[in-house]
Order: structure tokens, then C-alpha cells, then sequence
């Protein structure tokens, strides 16, 4: 389990973070917030790099931003959906971090991975919070979501 959280992004790819909220993070893990990213895909799918390109660069970007926490559930990249399935890893790593603030891309969005995530980052955040869903550990439910747009 990861330190209890300030602030957790959730995006489909990796780079999405670094791209509509990486400034954010930095400022606030200058000003002491403990920061982390969920990334949904590897990002696979993706014109340039493959994998383990995309896994070196979201790992020295973490560094960069000051995150505390990084994780990529590997589910597939351009097949995202709103299964339960998804939002269940999702709102596990919800209860694993316990972050105050969720960041999700907005909705409005032409690549349907990025609304799918959108999607499954909102219901976790309820499910969550939920006593008797199917997770392990204390429910949680973030106090706050925003949301960032590409």
C-alpha cells in the first residue's frame, strides 16, 4: 500500500498525466502535497515507442514531477471500457492511496479511451467509498475531483 495521497491523477496512457496536469503536480509537490498518477494503459497503441520506452518515460517523468506514486494497471490500450471489472482496479488503487483530490480528463474528448476513463475514474471514486464492495482494505471516498482537459 502506498502513503495516503494528496493528490492522485488517473489517466488512460501514459504521458496523458504529464500532459493536462503535470504542471499541477509539480506546484503542489513543491508546496509539501504527496502526489501519485494511475495510469489505466501502457499506452501500447501509441504511433511512437512501444512499452518499455513509454514505462522509462513515465517513470523518469514521475521523478520529475515529485510523485510519491505511480502505477499502470495494464489493461488495453484503444479498448478501454466501462466494465465493473475496470472501475474495481481503479477504486482499489483508490482505497490503496486514499488521495483527498481525484484528477480525471475531461469528458469531452475525441479518443474513446480518454472518455472511458473518464468514466471508470468517476464510478470508482464512489465505489470506492462503498463498505461492501468486492476490495480490500478501508473504504475511501476522495473529497474532491476536477477534472483536466487536452
Amino acid at each position: 500500500m502506498a502513503d495516503q495521497l494528496d493528490i492522485l491523477a488517473i489517466a488512460a496512457h501514459p504521458d496523458d498525466i504529464e500532459i493536462t496536469c503535470g504542471g499541477l503536480l509539480i506546484k503542489e509537490a513543491k508546496r509539501g502535497r504527496k502526489g501519485g498518477a494511475l495510469d489505466l494503459t501502457q499506452g501500447e497503441m501509441g504511433t511512437h515507442g512501444n512499452e518499455s520506452d513509454r514505462a522509462r518515460e513515465a517513470k523518469n517523468a514521475a521523478d520529475a514531477m515529485g510523485l510519491v506514486f505511480r502505477h499502470n494497471l495494464n489493461l488495453p490500450d484503444s479498448a478501454l471500457e466501462n466494465s465493473h471489472e475496470y472501475k474495481l482496479a481503479v477504486a482499489q488503487t483508490i482505497r490503496n492511496t486514499r488521495p483527498e483530490l481525484v484528477i480525471l480528463p475531461h469528458w469531452n474528448q475525441r479518443h474513446p479511451d480518454h472518455v472511458a476513463c473518464t468514466q471508470i475514474g468517476y464510478d470508482a471514486c464512489f465505489i470506492a467509498g462503498l463498505k461492501k464492495a468486492n476490495l480490500d482494505g478501508d473504504p475511501h471516498r476522495p473529497r474532491k475531483i476536477i477534472y483536466a482537459s487536452y
